[in-house]
């Protein structure tokens, strides 16, 4: 039926007749099958946004069929099953931004889930199952594109969960955002092994396929990708016991639960995440304030990647995190040095051609308290409001091509209590004509408010207004910027190691003169 995709499952089965049934098109499966007696398999999503409400067992039927009739939707095609339970089909009004293809059933309403996606399937009517029929017992197929569109907020009592979807960008899981890194090679390389050995074989050097897979998880987590992200790798690549597994996401969840928790838990990265929080909620005071801020705990996000204070900071990627120029960067890490708070240990080392240049910095001075007092001696008369820093791609919307640093700082203060502008100014250490205008400018976009004794955070969504500000294109461009520029630099390194191979014979300061003496290079 047009709108509806289906699949073949193995004949008296709810088995898929294909292992890569979520990764086929409906019609390359049945091709494969070459009309082969077959159970059949419909698909959640599709043109019909097609749902069904999968109950299990007698508490289920009651409560979802009270539940449906109280939203008008008492007369909707209705599967028994052999086991006596129901198959409720339904239509989403829009798919909804939440992960995976299905959500079990709350408690109190029964056993069961909701399938909505097209990585989950119901077993078709007629099709048969140890001897019995799935049968209609309400409506029929045809009447299925003429069921009413169901909000996914009217199915929140389903589930047991916030009937609003959540935001569309990706939230941070970590106590410390991380920068976004490509695919490490190492998980490449596992991924590829993966695909293909067998049950009981050790991958590498882990014992097993699932010890290989939650290793993939770790080392993605620590490269800043989020859930959503792993799922779709996963889904993708097909690893062996993710894809043998009977609810692959379940055991994804389980994978990212247990790498979040041997993340979070290192003492050293523990040590790391309370610095960065005590830095991202105190006044920075000065013109460059904001920024040496912004550095500092781009600084502390690549110690807590490394879980210790010594780290190896490129420029490009401390402006990625904070959204700034390179320049004004390496300003900020020049005040930070003289303030003591990060030091330079040892000179960039020209031993590989492929490696961008980055200098070796120890952030411990990030991590004294006493010397954080010292730096910012004001102390905030209002508690900063938790907002994510990557929020809607925030660091770009905080710039000076966004709203400003200033309005980043004022904004995070602003909650549901009132606050004037004099407080204001204490607590980010700006004087109040920088406040002032800072406030005109959120105010602008509804991001702050003004009310009886002072200023509230106004009614829109950071991320609502970071997407008018095109901060996900700002960033993705300075991302690629960044990476044609190491390319380049590679380039030169590799340019560089050829005319010394070309010098022969010579080495260490003679080498170094023979290359500086070419003309092409003067």
């Amino acid at each position: 039926m047009s709108g509806i995709d289906t699949i073949p499952l193995i004949e008296g089965s709810k088995a898929p007749a294909l292992l890569g049934w979520r990764n086929l098109p409906s019609s390359e499966q049945w091709s494969e099958v070459d009309g082969a007696a077959c159970n059949i398999g419909v698909l959640g999503g599709g043109d019909l946004g097609l749902a069904v409400v999968d109950c299990d067992d007698d508490g289920a039927v009651r409560n979802v069929g009270v539940g449906l009739n109280a939203l008008g939707l008492a007369d909707l095609p209705t599967v028994e099953t052999p086991s006596g339970g129901r198959h409720y089909y339904l239509r989403l009004a829009a798919v909804p931004l939440v992960d995976g293809h299905a959500r079990a059933l709350a408690r109190e309403v029964g056993l069961g889930e909701l399938r909505f996606g097209r990585g989950a399937y119901v077993v078709s009517p007629r099709s048969v199952v140890n001897g019995q029929e799935y049968v209609f017992i309400t409506g029929a197929p045809e009447l299925i594109p003429t069921v009413p569109q169901v909000a996914w907020r009217d199915l929140a009592w389903l589930l047991d969960e916030e009937p609003a979807a959540p935001p569309a960008v990706d939230m941070p899981s970590l106590p410390v955002p991380l920068l976004w890194r490509e695919r490490p090679r190492a998980v490449d390389a596992l991924l590829r092994e993966l695909a293909t050995v067998e049950a009981g074989a050790p991958v590498g050097d882990y014992a097993s396929r699932s010890e290989a897979e939650q290793a993939v998880v770790v080392k993605l987590v620590l490269a800043g990708w989020s859930f959503t992200q792993v799922a779709e790798l996963f889904e993708s690549a097909q690893p062996a016991h993710y894809r043998d597994h009977g609810d692959p996401l379940a055991y994804l969840r389980l994978c990212w639960a247990r790498g979040l928790a041997y993340v979070r838990e290192h003492p050293q990265r523990r040590l790391i995440a309370e610095a960065y929080r005590q830095i991202e909620g105190q006044p920075w005071p000065g013109r460059g304030g904001a920024l040496d801020q912004r550095v500092a705990l781009g600084l502390l996000s690549l110690a807590y990647m490394v879980a210790r204070p010594q780290v190896a900071a490129a420029a490009r990627d401390l402006a990625q995190h904070a959204a700034a120029s390179v320049g004004g960067v390496c300003n900020a890490l020049r005040r930070l040095r003289r303030a003591g708070l990060v030091a330079a240990m040892e000179a960039w080392r020209d031993d590989h051609e492929d490696r961008a240049r980055a200098t070796q910095y120890d952030v411990s001075g990030l991590l004294s308290m006493d010397k954080l007092e010292h730096m910012s001696p004001v102390q905030s008369p209002v508690t900063y409001v938790q907002v994510c820093p990557q929020e809607g791609h925030a660091p770009d919307l905080w710039s000076p091509g966004g709203l400003g640093r200033s309005a980043g700082l004022v904004y995070r203060l602003l909650g549901d209590e009132a606050a004037d502008t004099s407080t204001l100014a204490q607590a980010t250490g700006k004087c109040e004509r920088t406040v002032r205008r800072a406030l005109a400018r959120l105010a602008a976009h509804d991001l702050a408010a003004r009310v009886e004794g002072g200023w509230v955070r106004g009614p829109v969504d950071v991320a609502d207004v970071a997407v008018a500000f095109e901060c996900e294109r700002k960033a993705a461009e300075r991302r690629s910027r960044h990476a044609r520029q190491r390319d380049a630099f590679r380039r030169m390194r590799q340019d560089r190691r050829a005319l010394r191979n070309e010098a022969g014979g010579c080495d260490g300061r003679d080498q170094v003169e023979a290359f500086h003496g070419r003309a092409d290079l003067r």
